[in-house]
């Protein structure tokens, strides 16, 4: 009686051990599965790219602070302008200096003159100084729209373009690292300029510009 009792608890000690290992290796197998899961998981995230900062579009208005001064408004006075301009400029304003985003993304100053004319009173000229992009000189190259101009003191191009209801002449002079750019803006519907009058007027004004305070600030 003694034996079979002996025998029947070794038997259960037997099977439960058998049991603990059975659970033991399910135990086992899940916290594998699970830590295969897990990486797996982890290893198909996406991976985090750094950010480019954008840069400020051409044409963006710069804060007072972020202006810089380049002599934009003492390159011509507004006698020169009267007189290039002659009888097809009927009142020139005092201009007013301003920051904006150049083509080229540098950081430029602008003065803008308003300017009246027989038909119009909204037409402006506006003095923009800004220098090459060292960084990226393909920023400076021009396109085939530009005509060079002969017979300029600098190397001068030019071209006209029409934006809605506005016609820009547009006369960019390279003066080494500085880019001097003259744009006279009016309403297409006035005709008082066309492409050779206003080419004339800016070609004055190139002639008779002051380089002296955007050159000192840029570089010689």
């Amino acid at each position: 009686m003694y034996g079979v009792f002996v025998g029947v608890t070794m038997h259960r000690k037997t099977l439960f051990l058998m049991i603990g290992s059975v659970v033991g290796v399910i135990v086992i197998a899940t916290i594998a599965v699970v830590v295969i899961a897990l990486t797996q998981k982890h290893s198909h995230q996406p991976t985090s790219v750094p950010t480019t900062p954008t840069q400020p579009k051409p044409g963006t208005a710069l804060s007072a602070a972020k202006t810089p001064s380049y002599g934009a408004c003492s390159f011509v006075t507004t006698a020169q302008i009267q007189t290039a301009f002659g009888a097809n400029a009927a009142q020139v304003s005092d201009g007013t200096s301003s920051g904006v985003v150049a083509t080229n993304h540098q950081n430029a100053e602008t003065c803008t003159y308003l300017l009246s004319t027989t038909q119009s009173s909204s037409g402006t000229l506006a003095v923009t100084v800004y220098g090459v992009n060292s960084d990226n000189p393909n920023e400076d190259v021009l396109d085939a729209s530009w005509a060079e101009v002969s017979g300029t003191k600098n190397v001068s191009y030019y071209k006209t373009t029409t934006s809605g209801k506005t016609t820009n002449y547009i006369f960019r002079i390279l003066n080494g690292p500085t880019v001097i750019q003259v744009t006279l803006s009016t309403p297409t519907s006035d005709t008082t300029f066309d492409y050779g009058i206003a080419m004339q007027a800016l070609q004055s004004l190139e002639e008779n510009g002051d380089y002296t305070d955007a050159t000192a600030s840029i570089g010689d």
